[in-house]
């Protein structure tokens, strides 16, 4: 038994990254995990007032709909717990430590998913100006954008707001997630969606979002070549990934890790 502790933290990536993590360990060690989460927060209390779900259940959420393994993945969560650093027996060093996925699979049609900082409360900027590298074209670049898409697709908006069983529901069946490097973006990437995400920091997000296009502008933007790209780029990825996680690393795991 390979045993993992667990930050909780408030964004998406931050919940689904510790569900998949887990479930490579255990197929890459052919062994059981137990995960165990701290949640800062107590049972029951949300993270804004306006929130549809606790932050832990969109986490059970998201753990519902994980593609089965053959060995066992125990969950615990702790409330009102602070960990004192971020997760243990963690091994970060390849872009496919934390790629597993849900049993939902995109299945492209007609309509393009796109999530943007326009219904962030507060701009990238103000909450940490070391994150505006997430969002390089900004939200009048994306309306732009929308202009463009929409000659040709319908376009739906996915943000923090929508709830989550709604943001699967909508990512299952879109022909590509267009946005920014974060929040909904990685319910796209557990749907195996086709990514365009526009970031700063090319190489970090390429790492975080493998068969994502990314880009830091949106010159010459052209969504079918795109979409068809990442779509290969996927396969290519899945062909890796099926040699990777046969692959054992129990000696390479770090007990703790800020």
């Amino acid at each position: 038994m390979i045993e993992i502790n667990w930050k909780g933290k408030i964004g998406y990536g931050d919940i689904v990254s510790p569900l998949c993590y887990s479930y490579v360990i255990a197929q890459k060690n052919n062994s059981d995990v137990t995960l165990n989460i701290y949640w800062k927060h107590k049972v029951g209390e949300y993270y804004k007032p306006e929130d549809n779900e606790t932050l832990d259940e969109r986490f059970r959420y998201l753990y519902s709909i994980i593609q089965p393994i053959k060995q066992n993945v125990i969950i615990n969560e702790y409330f009102g717990k602070f960990l004192t650093y971020n997760h243990s027996n963690y091994d970060p060093d390849l872009p496919y430590h934390n790629y597993w996925y849900s049993h939902i699979k995109n299945n492209p049609t007609d309509y393009v998913v796109m999530n943007t900082t326009e219904k962030n409360q507060q701009a990238l900027i103000d909450f940490d100006k070391r994150k505006i590298w997430k969002d390089p074209i900004g939200v009048e670049e994306f309306k732009k954008l929308e202009e463009h898409i929409s000659k040709k697709y319908k376009v739906v908006h996915v943000d923090y707001s929508t709830p989550i069983e709604d943001v699967i529901n909508l990512y299952k069946n879109c022909y590509c997630a267009v946005g920014y490097h974060g929040s909904t973006m990685w319910l796209a990437r557990y749907l195996k969606c086709p990514m365009i995400i526009f970031s700063n920091k090319i190489k970090l997000t390429q790492f975080s979002f493998p068969w994502a296009i990314v880009k830091n502008n949106t010159k010459n933007f052209d969504i079918d070549k795109y979409q068809n790209r990442s779509i290969k780029l996927l396969e290519d990825i899945d062909s890796i990934h099926a040699i990777y996680i046969e692959t054992p690393n129990l000696y390479r795991l770090r007990q703790q890790r800020t």
